[in-house]
Protein backbone atom coordinates (compact mmCIF):
# COMPACT_ATOMS: atom_id res chain seq x y z
CA UNK A 1 0.00 0.00 0.00
CA UNK A 2 2.90 2.33 0.74
CA UNK A 3 4.42 1.56 -2.66
CA UNK A 4 1.12 2.32 -4.37
CA UNK A 5 0.93 5.63 -2.50
CA UNK A 6 4.41 6.64 -3.65
CA UNK A 7 3.63 5.55 -7.19
CA UNK A 8 0.52 7.75 -7.12
CA UNK A 9 2.75 10.77 -6.46
CA UNK A 10 4.53 10.23 -9.80
CA UNK A 11 1.52 11.78 -11.58
CA UNK A 12 0.94 8.74 -13.78
CA UNK A 13 -2.65 9.22 -15.00
CA UNK A 14 -5.24 7.11 -13.19
CA UNK A 15 -2.86 5.55 -10.66
CA UNK A 16 -4.45 7.07 -7.56
CA UNK A 17 -7.76 5.43 -8.36
CA UNK A 18 -6.22 1.96 -8.35
CA UNK A 19 -3.97 1.91 -5.29
CA UNK A 20 -5.49 -1.24 -3.81
CA UNK A 21 -5.34 -3.33 -7.03
CA UNK A 22 -1.76 -2.15 -7.52
CA UNK A 23 -0.85 -3.19 -3.97
CA UNK A 24 -2.34 -6.65 -4.54
CA UNK A 25 -0.41 -6.91 -7.80
CA UNK A 26 2.87 -6.02 -6.08
CA UNK A 27 2.25 -8.71 -3.47
CA UNK A 28 1.56 -11.34 -6.11
CA UNK A 29 4.64 -10.38 -8.13
CA UNK A 30 7.11 -10.57 -5.23
CA UNK A 31 5.46 -13.73 -3.92
CA UNK A 32 6.21 -15.32 -7.28
CA UNK A 33 9.74 -13.93 -7.16
CA UNK A 34 10.35 -15.45 -3.74
CA UNK A 35 9.29 -18.85 -5.07
CA UNK A 36 12.10 -18.92 -7.62
CA UNK A 37 15.06 -19.31 -5.26
CA UNK A 38 16.41 -18.02 -1.96
CA UNK A 39 19.68 -16.91 -3.56
CA UNK A 40 17.98 -14.87 -6.29
CA UNK A 41 15.59 -13.23 -3.83
CA UNK A 42 18.52 -12.44 -1.55
CA UNK A 43 20.45 -10.78 -4.37
CA UNK A 44 17.43 -8.65 -5.28
CA UNK A 45 17.12 -7.66 -1.62
CA UNK A 46 20.79 -6.70 -1.31
CA UNK A 47 20.62 -4.53 -4.44
CA UNK A 48 17.41 -2.73 -3.49
CA UNK A 49 18.56 -2.20 0.11
CA UNK A 50 21.80 -0.60 -1.08
CA UNK A 51 19.85 1.56 -3.50
CA UNK A 52 17.41 2.77 -0.87
CA UNK A 53 20.22 3.69 1.56
CA UNK A 54 21.88 5.78 -1.16
CA UNK A 55 18.53 7.45 -1.98
CA UNK A 56 17.64 8.32 1.62
CA UNK A 57 21.09 9.62 2.56
CA UNK A 58 21.29 11.61 -0.68
CA UNK A 59 17.85 13.12 -0.08
CA UNK A 60 18.70 14.01 3.51
CA UNK A 61 21.90 15.82 2.58
CA UNK A 62 20.18 17.58 -0.35
CA UNK A 63 17.37 18.88 1.88
CA UNK A 64 19.83 20.42 4.32
CA UNK A 65 21.86 21.94 1.49
CA UNK A 66 19.22 23.17 -0.95
CA UNK A 67 15.77 23.41 0.68
CA UNK A 68 14.31 26.87 0.05
CA UNK A 69 11.87 26.54 2.95
CA UNK A 70 14.30 25.03 5.44
CA UNK A 71 14.52 26.47 8.93
CA UNK A 72 15.78 25.10 12.23
CA UNK A 73 12.81 26.82 13.91
CA UNK A 74 10.58 24.10 12.43
CA UNK A 75 12.08 21.68 14.94
CA UNK A 76 10.52 23.70 17.77
CA UNK A 77 6.82 23.98 16.86
CA UNK A 78 5.78 25.11 20.35
CA UNK A 79 4.73 28.44 18.90
CA UNK A 80 2.11 26.61 16.83
CA UNK A 81 0.83 23.82 19.06
CA UNK A 82 0.24 23.77 22.80
CA UNK A 83 2.66 26.51 23.77
CA UNK A 84 5.42 23.95 24.18
CA UNK A 85 3.54 21.96 26.82
CA UNK A 86 4.35 18.26 27.20
CA UNK A 87 1.42 16.43 25.55
CA UNK A 88 1.61 13.50 27.96
CA UNK A 89 2.79 9.91 27.74
CA UNK A 90 -0.37 8.76 25.94
CA UNK A 91 0.30 11.05 22.97
CA UNK A 92 4.01 10.22 23.08
CA UNK A 93 3.24 6.48 23.03
CA UNK A 94 0.92 6.93 20.05
CA UNK A 95 3.65 8.74 18.14
CA UNK A 96 6.18 6.05 19.06
CA UNK A 97 3.89 3.30 17.76
CA UNK A 98 3.65 5.03 14.37
CA UNK A 99 7.43 5.51 14.21
CA UNK A 100 8.12 1.88 15.10
CA UNK A 101 6.89 0.82 11.67
CA UNK A 102 10.12 2.23 10.24
CA UNK A 103 12.12 -0.07 12.54
CA UNK A 104 9.99 -3.16 11.99
CA UNK A 105 11.77 -5.81 10.00
CA UNK A 106 14.59 -6.56 12.43
CA UNK A 107 12.52 -9.56 13.52
CA UNK A 108 12.62 -10.94 9.97
CA UNK A 109 16.31 -11.83 10.09
CA UNK A 110 16.01 -14.79 12.52
CA UNK A 111 13.22 -16.26 10.37
CA UNK A 112 15.78 -17.42 7.82
CA UNK A 113 18.31 -18.68 10.38
CA UNK A 114 18.13 -22.19 8.91
CA UNK A 115 19.36 -20.90 5.54
CA UNK A 116 22.26 -18.74 6.79
CA UNK A 117 25.89 -19.76 7.19
CA UNK A 118 27.20 -19.48 10.77
CA UNK A 119 23.92 -18.06 12.16
CA UNK A 120 25.27 -17.81 15.74
CA UNK A 121 27.53 -14.97 14.63
CA UNK A 122 25.81 -13.70 11.49
CA UNK A 123 22.38 -13.02 12.98
CA UNK A 124 23.43 -11.01 16.08
CA UNK A 125 25.91 -9.01 14.00
CA UNK A 126 23.31 -8.36 11.29
CA UNK A 127 20.73 -7.24 13.86
CA UNK A 128 23.15 -4.87 15.60
CA UNK A 129 24.39 -3.29 12.37
CA UNK A 130 20.92 -3.23 10.78
CA UNK A 131 19.01 -1.69 13.70
CA UNK A 132 21.82 0.76 14.43
CA UNK A 133 21.97 1.82 10.78
CA UNK A 134 18.21 2.24 10.52
CA UNK A 135 18.15 4.29 13.72
CA UNK A 136 20.81 6.67 12.43
CA UNK A 137 19.40 7.04 8.91
CA UNK A 138 15.76 7.31 10.06
CA UNK A 139 16.56 9.98 12.65
CA UNK A 140 18.61 12.09 10.24
CA UNK A 141 15.97 11.80 7.51
CA UNK A 142 13.16 12.89 9.82
CA UNK A 143 15.17 15.83 11.11
CA UNK A 144 15.62 16.83 7.46
CA UNK A 145 11.88 16.58 6.76
CA UNK A 146 11.01 18.69 9.79
CA UNK A 147 13.75 21.17 8.87
CA UNK A 148 12.26 21.56 5.37
CA UNK A 149 8.55 21.70 6.22
CA UNK A 150 6.46 23.97 8.45
CA UNK A 151 4.43 22.10 11.02
CA UNK A 152 1.18 22.62 9.08
CA UNK A 153 2.69 20.91 6.02
CA UNK A 154 3.67 17.88 8.08
CA UNK A 155 0.16 17.61 9.47
CA UNK A 156 -1.34 17.45 5.98
CA UNK A 157 1.10 14.79 4.69
CA UNK A 158 -0.20 11.38 3.65
CA UNK A 159 -1.91 9.67 6.59
CA UNK A 160 -5.23 8.18 7.65
CA UNK A 161 -6.63 11.71 7.95
CA UNK A 162 -5.18 12.78 4.59
CA UNK A 163 -5.17 9.63 2.40
CA UNK A 164 -4.65 11.61 -0.81
CA UNK A 165 -1.86 13.82 0.58
CA UNK A 166 1.73 13.58 -0.58
CA UNK A 167 4.21 11.71 1.66
CA UNK A 168 6.27 13.97 3.95
CA UNK A 169 9.50 13.07 2.15
CA UNK A 170 8.05 14.08 -1.21
CA UNK A 171 6.84 17.38 0.21
CA UNK A 172 10.23 18.04 1.76
CA UNK A 173 11.95 17.60 -1.60
CA UNK A 174 9.57 19.87 -3.51
CA UNK A 175 11.33 23.01 -2.27
CA UNK A 176 14.52 22.28 -4.23
CA UNK A 177 13.56 19.66 -6.82
CA UNK A 178 10.36 21.16 -8.14
CA UNK A 179 7.51 19.13 -9.60
CA UNK A 180 9.60 17.12 -12.08
CA UNK A 181 12.20 16.24 -9.46
CA UNK A 182 9.47 15.19 -7.05
CA UNK A 183 8.20 12.70 -9.59
CA UNK A 184 11.64 11.08 -9.80
CA UNK A 185 11.92 11.07 -6.03
CA UNK A 186 8.52 9.38 -5.64
CA UNK A 187 9.68 6.71 -8.08
CA UNK A 188 12.79 6.18 -5.96
CA UNK A 189 10.67 5.82 -2.82
CA UNK A 190 8.50 3.33 -4.69
CA UNK A 191 11.61 1.23 -5.35
CA UNK A 192 12.49 1.46 -1.66
CA UNK A 193 9.03 0.27 -0.64
CA UNK A 194 9.26 -2.66 -3.05
CA UNK A 195 12.55 -3.65 -1.42
CA UNK A 196 10.83 -3.79 1.97
CA UNK A 197 8.02 -5.84 0.45
CA UNK A 198 10.43 -8.33 -1.12
CA UNK A 199 12.30 -8.80 2.16
CA UNK A 200 9.13 -9.31 4.17
CA UNK A 201 7.68 -11.86 1.77
CA UNK A 202 10.98 -13.72 1.47
CA UNK A 203 11.45 -14.16 5.22
CA UNK A 204 7.91 -14.35 6.62
CA UNK A 205 6.92 -17.29 4.43
CA UNK A 206 9.34 -19.40 6.49
CA UNK A 207 7.15 -19.12 9.60
CA UNK A 208 4.12 -21.17 8.44
CA UNK A 209 6.58 -23.70 7.00
CA UNK A 210 8.50 -24.02 10.27
CA UNK A 211 5.29 -24.26 12.30
CA UNK A 212 3.97 -26.97 9.99
CA UNK A 213 7.12 -29.06 10.52
CA UNK A 214 6.34 -28.90 14.28
CA UNK A 215 2.67 -29.92 13.83
CA UNK A 216 1.41 -26.43 14.69
CA UNK A 217 -0.05 -25.72 11.23
CA UNK A 218 -1.44 -28.01 8.49
CA UNK A 219 1.20 -30.49 7.33
CA UNK A 220 0.92 -29.62 3.63
CA UNK A 221 2.65 -26.30 4.42
CA UNK A 222 5.79 -28.18 5.47
CA UNK A 223 6.67 -29.06 1.87
CA UNK A 224 9.51 -27.38 -0.03
CA UNK A 225 10.18 -27.32 -3.74
CA UNK A 226 12.53 -30.21 -4.64
CA UNK A 227 14.82 -28.02 -6.75
CA UNK A 228 14.78 -24.56 -5.14
CA UNK A 229 14.09 -25.74 -1.55
CA UNK A 230 11.62 -22.84 -1.17
CA UNK A 231 8.39 -23.37 0.88
CA UNK A 232 6.23 -22.48 -2.12
CA UNK A 233 2.88 -23.44 -0.56
CA UNK A 234 3.58 -21.35 2.50
CA UNK A 235 4.60 -18.39 0.33
CA UNK A 236 1.47 -18.60 -1.85
CA UNK A 237 -0.92 -18.78 1.09
CA UNK A 238 0.90 -15.91 2.79
CA UNK A 239 0.60 -13.86 -0.42
CA UNK A 240 -3.13 -14.55 -0.70
CA UNK A 241 -3.74 -13.49 2.91
CA UNK A 242 -1.59 -10.39 2.50
CA UNK A 243 -3.63 -9.44 -0.58
CA UNK A 244 -6.83 -9.72 1.47
CA UNK A 245 -5.36 -7.44 4.15
CA UNK A 246 -4.14 -4.93 1.55
CA UNK A 247 -7.65 -4.73 0.12
CA UNK A 248 -9.21 -4.21 3.55
CA UNK A 249 -7.77 -0.89 4.71
CA UNK A 250 -5.49 2.08 4.20
CA UNK A 251 -1.72 2.05 4.72
CA UNK A 252 -1.91 3.73 8.15
CA UNK A 253 -4.63 1.36 9.35
CA UNK A 254 -2.64 -1.66 8.26
CA UNK A 255 0.57 -0.44 9.90
CA UNK A 256 -1.29 0.23 13.16
CA UNK A 257 -2.63 -3.33 13.06
CA UNK A 258 0.68 -4.98 12.30
CA UNK A 259 2.83 -2.90 14.66
CA UNK A 260 0.49 -3.55 17.59
CA UNK A 261 0.23 -7.27 16.78
CA UNK A 262 3.97 -7.49 16.23
CA UNK A 263 4.79 -5.96 19.57
CA UNK A 264 2.51 -8.43 21.33
CA UNK A 265 4.83 -11.17 20.09
CA UNK A 266 8.02 -9.17 20.73
CA UNK A 267 6.94 -8.82 24.37
CA UNK A 268 6.13 -12.53 24.58
CA UNK A 269 9.48 -13.46 22.98
CA UNK A 270 11.49 -11.44 25.50
CA UNK A 271 9.50 -12.90 28.40
CA UNK A 272 9.88 -16.44 27.02
CA UNK A 273 13.66 -15.97 26.95
CA UNK A 274 13.66 -15.49 30.73
CA UNK A 275 11.28 -18.42 31.24
CA UNK A 276 13.44 -20.78 29.16
CA UNK A 277 16.60 -19.72 30.99
CA UNK A 278 14.90 -20.62 34.27
CA UNK A 279 13.35 -23.88 33.09
CA UNK A 280 16.32 -25.12 31.02
CA UNK A 281 19.39 -23.53 32.62
CA UNK A 282 21.88 -26.03 31.20
CA UNK A 283 20.77 -25.95 27.56
CA UNK A 284 23.40 -25.27 24.91
CA UNK A 285 22.98 -21.74 23.53
CA UNK A 286 24.75 -20.19 20.56
CA UNK A 287 24.43 -16.63 21.82
CA UNK A 288 24.51 -15.08 25.30
CA UNK A 289 22.25 -12.08 25.90
CA UNK A 290 24.28 -9.17 27.29
CA UNK A 291 23.12 -7.66 30.60
CA UNK A 292 20.83 -10.64 31.19
CA UNK A 293 18.15 -10.57 32.67
CA UNK A 294 17.86 -6.77 32.77
CA UNK A 295 17.97 -6.20 29.02
CA UNK A 296 15.12 -8.58 28.05
CA UNK A 297 13.19 -7.61 31.18
CA UNK A 298 13.47 -3.90 30.38
CA UNK A 299 12.46 -4.57 26.79
CA UNK A 300 9.39 -6.53 27.95
CA UNK A 301 8.32 -3.76 30.35
CA UNK A 302 8.56 -1.08 27.64
CA UNK A 303 6.71 -3.31 25.15
CA UNK A 304 3.86 -4.04 27.58
CA UNK A 305 3.56 -0.33 28.48
CA UNK A 306 3.38 0.53 24.78
CA UNK A 307 0.68 -2.09 24.19
CA UNK A 308 -1.44 -0.88 27.12
CA UNK A 309 -1.16 2.70 25.93
CA UNK A 310 -2.17 1.67 22.40
CA UNK A 311 -5.20 -0.21 23.70
CA UNK A 312 -6.29 2.97 25.47
CA UNK A 313 -5.60 5.45 22.65
CA UNK A 314 -6.47 3.31 19.60
CA UNK A 315 -8.91 0.66 20.87
CA UNK A 316 -10.40 -0.18 17.45
CA UNK A 317 -7.07 -0.89 15.74
CA UNK A 318 -5.67 -2.66 18.81
CA UNK A 319 -8.69 -4.91 19.29
CA UNK A 320 -8.70 -5.74 15.57
CA UNK A 321 -5.08 -6.84 15.88
CA UNK A 322 -5.95 -8.95 18.92
CA UNK A 323 -8.86 -10.58 17.06
CA UNK A 324 -6.49 -11.59 14.26
CA UNK A 325 -4.11 -13.11 16.80
CA UNK A 326 -6.91 -14.83 18.76
CA UNK A 327 -8.22 -16.44 15.57
CA UNK A 328 -5.05 -18.56 15.53
CA UNK A 329 -5.52 -19.91 19.06
CA UNK A 330 -8.08 -22.64 18.25
CA UNK A 331 -6.02 -23.64 15.21
CA UNK A 332 -2.95 -23.99 17.41
CA UNK A 333 -4.70 -26.25 19.94
CA UNK A 334 -6.39 -28.24 17.17
CA UNK A 335 -3.08 -28.86 15.43
CA UNK A 336 -1.32 -29.60 18.73
CA UNK A 337 -3.95 -32.20 19.57
CA UNK A 338 -3.64 -33.72 16.10
CA UNK A 339 0.13 -33.89 16.46
CA UNK A 340 -0.12 -35.71 19.80
CA UNK A 341 -2.66 -38.15 18.36
CA UNK A 342 -0.35 -38.94 15.43
CA UNK A 343 2.57 -39.56 17.82
CA UNK A 344 0.44 -41.85 20.00
CA UNK A 345 -0.82 -43.86 17.02
CA UNK A 346 2.69 -44.29 15.60
CA UNK A 347 3.96 -45.46 18.97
Amino acid sequence: MGGATFLGATNIPGINGYRTPLAVGFIMFFTGLSCLSVRFGGRVQSFVTSLKIVIIIGLTLAIFAFSSTGSWSHLFPHAVVGGGAWPGFAAFGTAVLAALWAYDGWNNMPMVAGEIQNPQKSIPLSLIIGVGGVMLIYTLANIAYVYALPFEELLSANSRLHPEGLPAATKAATGFLGTSGTVLLSAAFFISAMGALNGSILTSSRIPYAMATENMMPKFLAAVHPRTHVPVRSALIQGAWAAVLAASGTFDQLTDYVVFAGWVFYALASISLIIFRIRIPDASRGFRVPAYPWLPLGFAIVAVALLINTLMTSPKESLTGLVFIASGVPVFFWMRRGGKTAVTESA
